[in-house]
């Protein structure tokens, strides 16, 4: 009726309530948090390699080379994971160049004599 909410039901209904003065909206100007005073600078450019062999363990102790444009070379040796990170590098890399690894060391072949002592005593 008019705005007013009216609750009709038999028997005796009872609200329990606090009441809340709603006051009207301020007046006050917004401030605004202060702002850095400094200009933001360019983040610097970084590279990360990681090298694995064929079966995906890491190549640690390789040296490597890392060409970026301009002439610039960065060079390195990999650490016991595989890899390594440059801070502060030219925008662009051209290419990286590991080098070869060190061969094995080769266990000497059996002497001649030796194989035909071993086949004359497995021949009986």
């Amino acid at each position: 009726e008019g705005g007013n909410i009216t609750f009709t039901c038999p028997g005796t209904w009872t609200v329990k309530g606090a009441s809340h003065d709603w006051l009207g909206g301020g007046s006050q100007a917004a401030g605004l948090m202060h702002l850095p005073d400094q200009r933001l600078t360019e983040p610097a450019n970084w590279i990360d390699i990681n090298r694995t062999d064929a079966e995906g363990m890491p190549m640690a102790g390789r040296k490597y080379h890392i060409h970026f444009e301009g002439g610039v070379v960065v060079s390195g040796v990999l650490n016991a994971g595989g890899q390594a990170r440059h801070e502060s590098v030219p925008k662009q890399a051209q290419r990286v160049e590991y080098e070869p690894r060190d061969p094995l060391a080769e266990k000497p072949w059996t002497g001649l004599d030796a194989m035909l002592n071993s086949a004359e005593q497995s021949l009986g």
